[in-house]
């Protein structure tokens, strides 16, 4: 696991144990919605902490995080193009100085669009 996927682990580990939430569960939602990288698979989570927690607790963990998504992962698949273009826009538009939501309602891009790159979708 890289560096920069083990301290999206970690974040999720904290999210989880701290506050394991709806409003939890948005923030993680958005949060892995702006980033390109491919999503936790269970495998990969219970690999990481079958040594530390009960096999319940990983469940209750990876339930958490792929209900924020509506999604289960067997295994780590790459995100979608369409999904990866979505960071690319939104960092392309925050360095040329274009601030986010008027930065995308600037683009002219259609209304659905527009609110897949705000995150809404």
């Amino acid at each position: 696991m890289s560096r920069r996927r083990f301290y999206y682990f970690m974040q999720l580990v904290f999210i989880f144990f701290r506050c394991p939430t709806a409003s939890a569960a948005e923030c993680l939602r958005l949060l892995w919605n702006s980033l390109p990288d491919a999503f936790f698979s269970f495998e990969e989570i219970e690999m990481a902490l079958q040594a530390g927690l009960r096999s319940e607790t990983i469940k209750d963990l990876y339930n958490f995080y792929s209900g924020a998504f509506g999604v289960f992962h067997e295994r780590v698949e790459p995100r979608s193009l369409k999904h990866l273009c979505r960071p690319t826009v939104r960092r392309m538009l925050w360095k040329s100085g274009c601030w986010i939501p008027d930065g995308i309602r600037m683009t002219a891009v259609p209304r659905e669009l527009q609110s897949f790159l705000n995150l809404e979708l």
